[in-house]
């Protein structure tokens, strides 16, 4: 079965299994046939496709693509003659957009009027309308083919008014059900079609008010009022105002009259017996159920009233399906977290439907951990609040929201990100939750314990866990606006800041609000763990922010210090929040010595009260006392927690500095057992003495270990100065002993599943001096993150075990392992070539001098042979390549033959010897096993089987098989596709565009580059993204595009020469740029370039194999520039030679072509036309590439 799904981003599945269709014509064409549902003339095909070539090329292109479909499809499902192509459709082709059709048609024949609608009409357009998640071929267009373009757009707005029709039907039918819950999303739907449709807000208006969101409903008059007003400027119609009116009058029995427009007969279908109005509610949990205890009174906030209005205005944007995102930014002690709260607090006082959740990032477990803020906020999407409403993180009333929620929450995790279950949210205990909503014999149940049972997951990668956490989002957005917000984004991962990002770009059409916060002082540092190769890490943020302000423009709020007015209006403010006699003079007083810095206010204010500089009058209001003595108080905000924490018992005070070890944010089992009191009596010293009275920490959440098993409560600092002040008072041997005692603590607690806490214990064991244990964590830490692509983590791990095993004394060989595994995750990110990776590389290879031969010293020689082969240094680079060879032979493990053959192939192309490359090429190929060798991946950054297919397509190009290197370029893709590999992904990307810019496919090489560059930016793959820029720049050059085109060629080859750490690019890089410059005129530039790349290759002697082809471009510049004949014609026979010598027909045919050119221009043309004749019948395909055409269509002209 060929199946079409074509309403949304195309995607076509054959047999159930994905084809990716690169080509965007190829897919184009596909998708025509398939909806046209009949055949077409190739002529009329071609031209449709091509309408800027001529007819000849237009075919020649057009049999390209059919080509690449007949490869791809795998058998009988295109027809094609000399004149007519079709789709086989009697060989099994489903389309979504026939059955969409089909679907709506069925309902014409239930015996009624075609805009009535029964009960088996319901189904068929709930499937109808589950099948258009998008428009027709969403995100997909042809520009340079207007009559395609055209096409599409009618399809699609004929498509669009047959949805409307079926969400009208569908939410006039559940309304006579009275299943409004089930209406809500058809509505937003058809109100999304059309946002000026006064209808669909009627609908809106009526659903929400019959299932008891009556906030919502006035709130969806209020959009369409200012939408009509902003977009036409006119008021609602009359019946929109009047529904409005009842609505807000609550005459819910006149509006339950009006909630249909079925005949009679039709109604009459309906069951006899009518659901209850409103939401059928489940019995809640025991904790819900319970007498809440009185919730202590609210934190005091006063001011910000500025920011808070901005945070309520993306708010009402994100409502009207315009998702925002908004950072609160500021230094510590700003109030950023004060504001947030306050700022959710009050949007769920005006709308008790808007859904918050939240996520923080850590300062120790977040860089270790990653995704942990986004695992936050979609636990508690999942139902899991108990734990938090327990430890005062949230009120009853928003646990009870997020429980009741569950019914909508499930089933989108379960639909839109199943594999997200057991991966970000634990699946025993969200089954056990979803029973107490769920029929046994409910599917999505059903689901969540398969998913359960099922252990043999195979892993997530990024893109999976990018794709699905958006998709959950937005479904339950769907039904309820959503507040999300992610604190503390200083300490962000980098898993966790590109979820972030990715969000920002995707939310744009829901009713979802991001809110992060940080401290931006923190974020323009790096975060540095420097090894002995100098690595040193960006801050996750800092690569996102210049993008997030290009793509939203100024979407922060700066908390930094407030202007005098706004300072001395906050202490007024905060003053006045209890009864109070102080007159202007102490106000002034105050605020010259705190500068309206909140925290140095409430502690300054607190000390005065405690020690009796303020009094209390008969009334409860507040004077100054008159032995008042500012000189004796603490003049900067440290020394008010220093008396703070002064008054503290002992014990107390012991409690903290323990607590202060773990950061910010700590456990407080953890605390007990290192104290060694009970674990009940800590925590309720925390939550009431430390917490309720002195204000000093504050509940953050319960974490299980095990379900119903192992809890662990943790707490935070109210503020990171508090933490800081009692852990630097500590001395270096104290804090020694300390970490010690809280790791060994961790480890107890987390036995058999340390890796959760890898980052902690591998911090705690370094600060306490135990280098073996904290180089062993580290290593757990890294290899968790590489697990989830987590790359810039592991790294960072990594860098920092190696550091410490450099300045500790360890095993040599364990040494030489570490340095090993981080070239390994250096090559992930930056590329073979980095000077990095080969530092690295370099370092493992002199200690496994000391060592001997093992598996590990296999992948630090071909991590060291590739960095030299990129580097032109070929003799060094051969040597390695040949010590990999023998020992994988030595060890006699077909794996490492596999990766032998690869770095042979690969290191002999570059070198110019082509017939051996492929040798080696080929024996990798056929050697390789998906399944043995998918290990391989992991371990050496890159699959073999990809890398393998993707030189010897490259390499079949140059040896003269044109048409063998566009199958094999296809196969590397399919196969990078299928591992979902991104750095081996990015590798068949780069060298597919090559082989494209070969064949000179101009439109083919753009969307191959667009896509390696996308992808390298998101992974941080400087190579490939050079690459993808350059041969980009090409094309652009070839399209036209010549100013565009050059920059960004120039940007390449300034990028990739600094990348490698030399004073110019490679000279086939070069070479590029010199052939663009020769053909938009700047020829002398052109010619200067060519002669430095050809003293590159002379001096150097490397890089030879392209050196047939610059000897070539040479002769053309300076045939360009007007160089006498003398000058020109050694070149071209000079690159004839060269092509012949390494038997590279594909250049030694473009020699020979501009040879023949030349000497035809000379009279002599039988000599051209004999030097050409020859190369030309050597060939046995590829007739249709431009290389051939020009070629033969100037022996034509010679003869």
């Amino acid at each position: 079965m060929l199946k079409f799904y074509l309403l949304g981003p195309p995607r076509i599945e054959l047999n159930d299994e994905p084809v990716q269709i690169r080509r965007r014509k190829a897919l184009a064409l596909l998708v025509y046939l398939a909806v046209t549902g009949r055949p077409h003339s190739r002529d009329a095909l071609a031209t449709l496709f091509y309408p800027d070539l001529d007819q000849s090329q237009a075919r020649t292109y057009f049999r390209r693509d059919l080509g690449a479909l007949n490869t791809q499809l795998r058998g009988d499902w295109l027809t094609a003659d000399r004149e007519i192509v079709g789709l086989n459709q009697s060989a099994g082709v489903w389309t979504d957009l026939a059955q969409f059709r089909h679907d709506l048609t069925a309902c014409d024949s239930h015996g009624h009027a075609k805009n009535d609608v029964c009960l088996d009409c319901l189904p068929l357009l709930a499937t109808a309308a589950d099948l258009y998640t998008d428009h027709f071929l969403a995100g997909f267009s042809l520009p340079d083919c207007p009559e395609f373009d055209e096409w599409q757009f009618f399809e699609a707005e004929n498509l669009r008014q047959e949805l409307a029709r079926a969400l009208d039907l569908l939410i006039r039918g559940y309304l006579a059900q009275r299943q409004y819950e089930q209406a809500i999303p058809y509505a937003r739907r058809l109100l999304n079609l059309d946002p000026l449709h006064e209808l669909a807000h009627r609908y809106l208006m009526k659903l929400y008010a019959l299932s008891g969101q009556h906030a919502a409903a006035l709130r969806q008059y209020d959009n369409c009022v200012t939408l009509l007003d902003e977009e036409l400027g006119v008021a609602p119609e009359e019946e929109t105002t009047r529904l409005y009116e009842e609505i807000k009058a609550r005459r819910f029995g006149q509006l339950t009259a009006q909630t249909h427009t079925l005949q009679p007969e039709l109604y009459r279908q309906l069951p006899s017996e009518l659901p209850p109005l409103g939401p059928t509610v489940q019995p809640l949990p025991p904790f819900l159920m319970e007498d809440a205890e009185p919730e202590s009174a609210p934190t005091v906030f006063v001011g910000r009233e500025r920011e808070l209005s901005q945070l309520a205005a993306a708010l009402d944007s994100a409502r009207a399906d315009q998702g925002q995102i908004l950072f609160v930014i500021g230094g510590p002690g700003r109030g950023k977290t004060m504001l947030v709260q306050e700022f959710a607090r009050r949007a769920q006082d005006d709308d008790p439907d808007l859904v918050v959740v939240r996520g923080n990032c850590d300062a120790i477990t977040g860089i270790g951990d990653p995704y942990l803020p986004f695992r936050e906020a979609l636990i508690m999407l999942a139902g899991d609040v108990e734990a938090r409403w327990a430890g005062g993180l949230i009120s009853q009333r928003h646990a009870r929201q997020l429980w009741e929620l569950m019914p909508i929450t499930l089933p989108a995790l379960v639909e839109h990100a199943p594999d997200l279950i057991d991966s970000l949210v634990p699946s025993q205990a969200l089954r056990e939750r979803a029973a107490t909503w769920a029929s046994k014999d409910s599917p999505w149940l059903n689901r969540i314990a398969a998913l359960t049972a099922d252990k043999h997951r195979a892993g997530l990668d990024q893109k999976q866990i990018f794709a699905e956490y958006t998709a959950v989002l937005k479904a339950i957005a769907a039904q309820r606006p959503l507040l999300l917000i992610i604190e503390d984004l200083h300490w962000v991962d980098t898993a966790s800041s590109g979820l972030l990002f990715h969000l920002s770009r995707e939310v744009g059409d829901s009713r979802i609000l991001l809110v992060g916060t940080y401290r931006p002082e923190e974020v323009a540092l790096n975060r540095s763990a420097t090894s002995s190769a100098g690595y040193t890490e960006q801050h996750p943020m800092a690569g996102i922010v210049s993008e997030l302000k290009r793509q939203h423009g100024d979407i922060w709020l700066d908390l930094g210090d407030l202007a005098t007015a706004e300072g001395r209006h906050f202490v007024d403010a905060y003053l006045d929040t209890q009864l109070n006699r102080l007159d202007e003079a102490f106000r002034e007083a105050l605020f010259r010595r705190t500068e309206g810095h909140a925290l140095f206010t409430v502690e300054l204010l607190r000390a005065m009260q405690e020690r009796g500089d303020l009094l209390q009058d008969e009334d409860g209001r507040w004077l100054v006392s008159e032995a008042i003595d500012w000189a004796t108080l603490p003049v900067k905000v440290e020394g008010a927690i220093e008396k703070r924490i002064g008054r503290l018992t002992k014990e107390s005070q012991a409690s903290l500095t323990i607590a202060s070890i773990q950061g910010e944010t700590f456990t407080a089992e953890v605390v007990a057992r290192v104290q060694g009191l009970d674990e009940r009596m800590i925590v309720q010293n925390l939550s009431r003495e430390l917490g309720k009275r002195h204000r000093l920490v504050t509940a953050q959440a319960i974490r299980w270990l095990n379900p119903g098993q192992r809890r662990l409560s943790i707490y935070r600092f109210r503020h990171h100065l508090f933490q800081q002040y009692l852990y630097n008072r500590l001395d270096e041997v104290e804090r020694g002993y300390m970490h010690e005692a809280v790791g060994a603590v961790l480890e107890g607690l987390y036995e058999g599943r340390t890796k959760e806490v890898a980052g902690q214990l591998a911090h705690h064991f370094q600060v306490a001096g135990l280098i073996p244990e904290a180089i062993s964590y580290l290593k757990k830490a890294g290899d968790t993150a590489a697990d989830v692509y987590a790359n810039a983590e592991a790294v960072a791990h990594y860098a920092r075990a190696v550091e410490l095993a450099e300045q500790n004394e360890i095993d040599v060989e364990e040494l030489a392992h570490l340095y090993t595994r981080l070239g390994g995750l250096l090559l992930n990110t930056k590329g073979d070539g980095d000077p990095e990776v080969g530092a690295a590389y370099g370092r493992a290879f002199e200690l496994y001098q000391q060592v001997g031969e093992s598996p590990q010293l296999f992948a630090t020689l071909r991590g060291l042979a590739m960095y030299h082969k990129l580097h032109g240094e070929s003799e060094t680079a051969l040597e390695l390549t040949e010590q990999m060879t023998a020992l994988a032979n030595s060890l006699q493990d077909p794996a490492l033959i596999v990766e032998s053959s690869y770095a042979l192939g690969s290191l002999f192309f570059y070198i110019g010897e082509f017939a051996p490359a492929q040798n080696y090429l080929e024996q990798g190929i056929s050697n390789y096993d998906l399944k043995q060798h998918q290990s391989l991946t992991s371990l050496y950054g890159q699959d073999p089987g990809v890398a393998n297919l993707s030189y010897a397509a490259l390499n079949l190009w140059v040896l003269g098989y044109p048409d063998r290197a566009l199958e094999r370029y296809s196969e590397a893709l399919a196969l990078a596709e299928e591992l979902s590999h991104p750095y081996s992904l990015a590798m068949a990307l780069a060298l597919a565009s090559w082989v494209s810019l070969f064949r000179r496919e101009k439109h083919v090489i753009r969307e191959w580059t667009e896509a390696a560059i996308s992808l390298s930016v998101k992974h941080d793959f400087t190579l490939f993204e050079n690459v993808g820029y350059l041969l980009g720049g090409w094309a652009f050059v070839e399209l036209g595009e010549v100013d565009e085109g050059i920059m960004q060629m120039q940007q390449s080859l300034s990028s990739t020469a600094l990348t490698q750490g030399a004073e110019l690019a490679p000279p086939h890089l070069l070479a590029l740029l010199a052939q663009s410059y020769g053909k938009v005129g700047q020829q002398e530039k052109g010619l200067d370039l060519i002669v430095k790349a050809q003293r590159l290759i002379n001096k150097e002697r490397e890089f030879l194999w392209f050196e047939a082809e610059i000897y070539r471009l040479k002769g053309e510049l300076l045939l360009l520039c007007g160089h006498s004949e003398a000058e020109v014609e050694p070149n071209f026979q000079r690159a004839i030679e060269i092509a012949r010598q390494q038997r590279a027909r594909s250049f030694e045919l473009r020699a020979a072509t501009s040879l023949a050119r030349f000497w035809g221009s000379q009279g002599k043309q039988e000599e051209a036309r004999q030097i050409l004749a020859n190369i030309i019948d050597w060939f046995t395909g590829g007739f249709d590439t431009l290389d051939l055409i020009e070629a033969k269509a100037l022996l034509d002209e010679l003869s």
